[in-house]
């Protein structure tokens, strides 16, 4: 393992705040951790477009770049956080194919070599910089030509809850205007699709309506266990018209 040339981060910037700041932090990141169910489908759903030198950026304590070191050549995870990138360390630092940076998003993007990077990988990332729209662009600009961007957001600006404003979301996407946006920075739409239709009623009642702010864990493990694979296999067949995320996988044009 490497550790990134960049210095400095900006928490704030990419949704996180300090530790002092979020006394909620290290509950979040242990009911997230919990699901599994939730972080394969998202994975087999963008499938073989993962290739190659692959960036993961908002990379967190490394539950995905863990799964990503098994099929890709080389990661680089990028995370905001000292808190996460230490215990991103921790969990992955002996491994020789994937190198750290504790910097934002933005930073990074703006140090990259262009061309560089063959997948960029953003799982609920997205929603929390500002300038998307500039950031979709500098990711085109990361990747070579042929390479991938795969996109996994929040969707529907109706369930903009109290926890989105607090875990730093910007806003919550339409499918349509996500893929304007990718577009926008040069990209070509390779899929874009509605995911976790029954994920709608949960996040409505406690979320929305309830205005919970904190993630509970049980209730998570639950919904990972039963209602991921319920949800996904009736999607497998039906499709989704809505649902609580938008995955999207664009590719930079080849020529």
């Amino acid at each position: 393992m490497q550790h990134g040339y960049f210095i400095g981060h900006d928490l704030a910037r990419i949704g996180m705040t300090t530790t002092n700041e979020n006394v909620g932090l290290n509950d979040a990141i242990d009911a997230l951790d919990s699901l599994h169910n939730y972080r394969d489908w998202i994975l087999d759903e963008f499938g073989a477009a993962i290739k190659g030198h692959t960036v993961e950026i908002g990379a967190g304590s490394g539950n995905i770049s863990e799964k990503l070191l098994q099929i890709v050549s080389s990661i680089d995870a990028v995370e905001p956080s000292t808190e996460l990138s230490d215990r991103l360390t921790a969990r992955l630092g002996d491994r020789d194919n994937i190198t750290i940076y504790n910097v934002s998003a933005e930073d990074w993007l703006d140090a990259v070599e262009p061309g560089s990077c063959d997948t960029i990988i953003m799982v609920s990332v997205l929603e929390h910089i500002e300038d998307d729209v500039g950031a979709l662009g500098k990711m085109h600009r990361a990747l070579r030509p042929g390479g991938a961007l795969l996109i996994f957001v929040p969707a529907l600006m109706y369930l903009f809850s109290k926890l989105d404003h607090e875990h730093g979301h910007f806003c919550r996407y339409e499918k349509r205007e996500l893929a304007l946006k990718v577009e926008g920075a040069g990209f070509e739409i390779v899929r874009n699709k509605y995911i976790d239709l029954i994920g709608i009623v949960p996040w409505l009642i406690f979320n929305k309506w309830m205005q919970k702010t904190e993630f509970d864990e049980g209730m998570v493990r639950l919904y990972d266990r039963f209602g991921i694979p319920l949800t996904r296999f009736i999607e497998k067949f039906s499709g989704s018209p809505l649902g609580k995320n938008v995955l999207l996988i664009g590719e930079k044009p080849a020529s």
